[in-house]
């Protein structure tokens, strides 16, 4: 079965949807290029001026990889609550994305407190609370924090206070605005920053499954060859 996973016919012919991967996959990579960037630039092995073209590519590819893994996340928010229900939902999800954050976060936490003359970051006691409170202290982990929080809060009122996909929305836009306005006067927002800058994308995740999920006719249309002329 673990072979089924690398074999490019069992995943065309599943009910995967292939481009879906791609598309994490592209991100992922894009993710890994930036913190390796900025790692060696915190170690004083490149800068900025000496490397322009790498700092470019690093400037553009922030500008959008996290908000797609976010749209990515939302496509599939609808078809897992209809199938699971909201509790399982929400297991499922903490099973997945905050467990491990909690195991690998502390693991890592550990390595750099007693590794502390041999790595970049300083570690202190108060680092294994910030997993939760202040992600963005403990690097990539953040991201885990966020996603896991982002789904939940978005099941939860549509669920329980039966908000539509524009009702959502637009409260996610009230978010955004409201975590803009945090990072203009500079207050640390603890985990709230990254929720409500990121919830919008996971609305739009989830008003654009209907189109890239829903209808066959649709995907056909964006794999068209004519797509990759227009672009």
């Amino acid at each position: 079965m673990l072979k089924d996973l690398f074999n490019s016919k069992y995943i065309l012919n599943s009910n995967r949807l292939a481009w879906i991967d791609y598309a994490r996959g592209i991100c992922i990579i894009l993710v890994c290029y930036r913190h390796c960037f900025e790692g060696l630039k915190q170690a004083g092995y490149v800068t900025a001026g000496n490397y322009p073209l790498l700092n470019i590519l690093n400037i553009c590819f922030y500008s959008f990889r996290m908000p797609l893994f976010f749209i990515i996340s939302g496509l599939f928010v609808s078809s897992s609550l209809f199938k699971k229900g909201l509790r399982t939902y929400v297991n499922t999800r903490f099973k997945v994305i905050f467990y491990p954050l909690l195991v690998w976060g502390t693991i890592q936490i550990t390595i750099q407190f007693f590794l502390k003359n041999y790595v970049n970051a300083h570690r202190e006691p108060m680092d294994y609370l910030n997993l939760i409170i202040n992600p963005r202290r403990i690097e990539q982990f953040w991201y885990l924090n966020a996603l896991f929080f982002v789904g939940v809060l978005y099941a939860l009122l549509k669920s329980v206070f039966r908000m539509n996909q524009w009702q959502q929305l637009l409260l996610g836009m009230v978010f955004y605005t409201v975590s803009g306005m945090i990072h203009y006067t500079e207050v640390n927002g603890y985990l709230f920053t990254d929720i409500l800058n990121y919830y919008i994308y996971f609305c739009l995740g989830d008003i654009l499954s209907g189109f890239f999920i829903g209808k066959k006719g649709n995907r056909s249309a964006l794999t068209a060859p004519s797509w990759l002329l227009a672009s």
